[in-house]
């Protein structure tokens, strides 16, 4: 029916009846023009943009009126379906080169699925899920597929790679009297001990009470819990602690942990005998700084790095008492500047802690540098401490030299010294050795970094720098933009502290946190331990290898069908309802499905799948697929041709308005099953395994549904007549009413149906052998050049 005010969705012909139309929308005409029936009996051709644009009511116009909307109805609809069904019937005579040029562009725009986004999706949106079954959760799904081509993974040190708490060790005295180290002592209440000593390390911290319980930084409240001493907190007053003998201290001032200075202090005063201290904690470099020099030991640095390179974090410590007779206006003014309370201290001792590695570190790593993923250490803790923790984690090998770079503080130079023999290396000589590829790591400091970057020479080094110690948090992020930036995809795994500005810019962010879901970074792992990054990595390999099976089985299935509508454009048949509705609806999105719940491997292989669509692999699976398909169409066809029985199907006595007619012969079934088996074995084909994803079985209902489209194709091919044969319209019975008196033999159908497993046969042998198999790997081992070129 044409009714009024209808825009029209189509161009249609009147073939009887008139109307009034609309226009302006699609010419400008702002006069509406009035629509006649098109001649009974005229010779004239019809041409809608020439003289028949009168008998033409055009796509996008608006009917002002109608009359005889009845009689309008059946003919237009049946126009529409004619001139379709004629162009597919002209057998290649088109008409002229515009059209030839759309039928192209309508050909190759079939390739490319809308599917494809979709698909993409739902894998990605899977791996999200078997992530979440782990604990670990992600803000951007999209960020799973690139972690399938992470190359450095850059790690926090303390509750990253070591455990959570540390455990209190003591404390390393300073004899004032001497000038040396006293043994270290775990009782603070020792004689060993002074009373500054045991008064810093009960009010040199910034932790609180909570409903009884300490809270704060778990290194603090261990130290302050080691002193035996007591917290309390009034509201209105300032913070006291007492001892278990009743002495008191009360907080005058205090100044927190700041990163850049790298130590923290605070201002107490004795409530008994209302002396004022300065107490002052730090990186013991720091404190080697702030204090004076007749108060640190000669052998300060050498005591400090053997502790370090044990394994313990070591943190350093200073006082000053201030002045008795200073007024109130001087402490004051004294408390207003920060940089005066660090003057004039001196050296108390060192702090000594244990970090421990966790449990599975050393696993993690190994399957990280096994899947060729660089792994870094980046950490505000002190060089020698994270040497022993990368030689014990397994980042740095057994044999290897580790090369520490730093800045001379007096003379204000790099300097490279040897870690274990200390024997000294210029910034030439480090390069010399890189060129050589000598076994040895470099560890640099965040002063050290920074100068390299001035220089220049950071880029040059930063593939062979294992260890960046000493880091601020800005520096993290500087060290993880330079990573990013020479080419490499970078993760950051860390605990959500003082490095979120460098898991938020990393391409894969891991903070290792209770939340489900952190701002602070794409992931989060509720686990808080390092094997969440090698499961994240696993994830993105497969999802990144899901997509491009997804990608390529969407391609070569448009690719397929748009060679199937030039073969049934040539032969002017086309395939019956029932097998568009198995292939587009049951194969396409049943199989399309199915491909993306492939699960991954359960370690990291030593390659990474690609990610071009103009990769060799990726090239080569499609076209020399593709190349074989056609290869065996063609061999199809011309095995029917030849056949004795077989008679050409002609449309010239179909009826046109009947157009399934089409589909009842021989040429339509035997293109239904050569099309029908090439586009589900394309799916099968794109879903092995043992790369980067788990073997094609254990995608279970990808072998499900295959079985059954199998299962069904054989028995269209090779069944009996039945019901479902005339639902598909296959040819092998004389029900199908346009067949001349010959159904397809079964012999026939048997030949064919071994055909078709030659099909099956040549294309598993060129996916598994050639694209996934011994020869790309052969290929890959000659051609293949890495452009990173860096040290695992």
């Amino acid at each position: 029916m044409v009714p009024e005010n209808w825009v029209l969705p189509c161009d249609m012909v009147i073939v009887k009846g008139s109307t009034v139309c609309d226009e302006s929308m699609l010419t400008g005409e702002s006069m509406p023009v009035q629509k006649f029936p098109i001649p009974d009996h005229s010779s004239t051709v019809y041409d809608a943009e020439g003289r028949s644009k009168k008998h033409t009511l055009f796509s996008g116009t608006r009917v002002l009126s109608s009359g005889r909307n009845e009689e309008i109805l059946a003919v237009v609809q049946t126009t529409a379906c004619v001139i379709g069904i004629k162009f597919l019937l002209s057998n290649g005579k088109l008409s002229n080169k515009m059209t030839a040029f759309c039928y192209c562009i309508f050909m190759i725009s079939a390739v490319v699925s809308p599917l494809l986004p979709v698909v993409l999706t739902v894998g990605q949106v899977n791996a999200a899920s078997r992530l979440e079954k782990n604990g670990i959760f992600s803000l951007n799904v999209k960020r799973i597929t690139l972690c399938g081509k992470v190359r450095v993974f850059c790690f926090d040190k303390t509750g990253t790679l070591t455990k959570q708490g540390l455990d209190y060790l003591g404390v390393q005295p300073v004899d004032s009297n001497t000038n040396s180290f006293l043994p270290i002592a775990k009782d603070t209440s020792t004689t060993a001990t002074t009373n500054e000593t045991q008064f810093a390390l009960a009010t040199c911290h910034s932790v609180g009470s909570m409903d009884g319980h300490l809270v704060g930084n778990e290194v603090e409240v261990r130290m302050f819990t080691a002193t035996g001493w007591t917290l309390v907190e009034q509201e209105g007053s300032a913070p006291v602690v007492k001892s278990p003998i009743g002495e008191e201290l009360e907080f005058v001032k205090r100044f927190d942990f700041d990163h850049h200075r790298m130590s923290m202090s605070v201002v107490v005063r004795h409530r008994n005998t209302g002396r004022l201290f300065v107490f002052c904690k730090g990186s013991y470099e720091r404190m080697q700084q702030l204090s004076k020099p007749d108060s640190v030991p000669s052998d300060y640095e050498t005591v400090a790095d053997r502790l370090a390179k044990d394994g313990c974090y070591v943190l350093g410590l200073s006082y000053r008492e201030l002045p008795r007779e200073w007024t109130n206006e001087q402490v004051d003014a004294f408390l207003s500047n920060r940089d005066t309370i660090d003057e004039h201290l001196s050296l108390l001792g060192l702090i000594l802690f244990r970090n421990e590695l966790k449990e599975d570190t050393n696993s993690a790593i190994a399957q990280l540098k096994a899947g060729d993923v660089r792994v870094v250490m980046i950490t505000g803790d002190n060089a020698m401490c994270g040497c022993y923790i990368a030689r014990n984690s397994g980042m740095v090998a057994p044999g290897s030299r580790v090369i520490f770079g730093d800045i001379d503080v007096e003379l204000s130079t790099l300097e490279w010294r040897d870690v274990d023999s200390r024997v000294a290396y210029d910034l030439e000589a480090i390069k010399k050795m890189i060129i050589s590829g000598e076994d040895m790591e470099l560890a640099v400091t965040g002063a050290a970094f920074n100068r390299l970057k001035i220089m220049g020479d950071m880029i040059h080094l930063l593939f062979h720098v294992r260890i960046f110690s000493r880091m601020t948090p800005d520096d993290k992020v500087e060290c993880v933009k330079m990573h990013m930036a020479a080419g490499a995809v970078t993760g950051m795994c860390g605990d959500g502290g003082n490095d979120c500005g460098a898991l938020r810019i990393a391409h894969a962010g891991i903070a290792l946190s209770d939340a489900e879901a952190s701002v602070v970074s794409p992931f989060t792992s509720k686990p808080k331990t390092i094997k969440s990054v090698v499961d994240i990595c696993r994830e993105g390999r497969c999802s990144l290898a899901t997509s491009f099976a997804s990608v390529k089985f969407l391609i070569m299935y448009g690719v397929i069908a748009s060679t199937l509508r030039l073969f049934q454009w040539y032969h002017a048949v086309i395939m019956s309802e029932w097998c568009f509705i198995l292939a587009d609806g049951v194969t396409l999105v049943g199989l399309s499905y199915a491909i993306t719940l492939s699960k991954p491997l359960p370690n990291l292989n030593e390659q990474r799948p690609t990610s071009s669509l103009i990769a060799p692999t990726t090239l080569t699976s499609i076209v020399g697929q593709e190349l074989i398909n056609v290869i065996f169409l063609f061999s199809g066809v011309h095995m029917l041709i030849n056949e004795v029985w077989y008679c050409p199907f002609s449309p010239d006595n179909v009826d046109l308005a009947k157009w399934w007619l089409f589909s009842d012969n021989h040429m339509a079934t035997t293109l239904f099953f050569t099309i029908i088996t090439q586009q589900q074995l394309a799916a099968w084909v794109f879903s092995f395994g043992s790369r980067y994803r788990a073997p094609i079985w254990r995608n279970y209902l990808l072998v499900a549904v295959f079985a059954l489209l199998v299962a069904l194709d054989i028995y269209l091919i090779l069944g009996e007549p039945s019901v479902v044969m005339d639902l598909f319209r296959i040819s092998s019975t004389t029900n199908v009413v346009v067949l001349p008196d010959i159904p397809m033999p079964f012999s026939f159908r048997a030949k064919y149906f071994g055909l078709l497993v030659g099909n099956v046969a040549t294309v598993i042998f060129f996916e598994y052998v050639i694209v996934l198999g011994p020869v790309r790997d052969f290929l890959r081992k000659k051609y293949h050049k890495d452009y990173l070129s860096m040290r695992m």
